[in-house]
């Protein structure tokens, strides 16, 4: 056992030797913590850039559903309007064509039974 300043080197030498073990832990700690926040940075530089690109992809959407329900509602509040007018107005002269050609087909339906006898 040793006595005095003697007994001083040793306890000196094991707090120097779990100091220098202390820091060499604490170093390799760092370095792995180094890494994993660049890792964990990388990752979320590229979820950033997906959320950007969802975004901007969603705004585009956005814009084309704009534009096709616009389009919809002129087609509905201006343009089916007039094509059920102009239908309705074609079908209005179809009934008086179709009533004038039997007319006519009955003209010449006796015309011919007319001319059957003549013969």
């Amino acid at each position: 056992v040793l006595k005095g300043y003697a007994a001083l080197e040793p306890a000196r030498k094991l707090l120097n030797d779990m100091m220098n073990e202390a820091i060499m832990k604490k170093e390799l700690e760092t370095v792995k913590c180094d890494e994993f926040q660049r890792k964990q940075i990388k990752i979320l530089d590229e979820l950033q850039t997906e959320v950007s690109m969802s975004t901007s992809g969603s705004a585009g959407s956005r814009s084309d559903l704009l534009k096709s329900q616009q389009m919809i509602a002129v087609l509905e509040e201006v343009k089916l309007p007039s094509a059920r007018d102009a239908l309705a107005q074609h079908a209005g002269r179809c009934k008086g064509d179709i009533a004038a050609l039997k007319m006519q087909l009955q003209i010449v339906t006796a015309d011919v039974e007319v001319m059957k006898r003549a013969v």
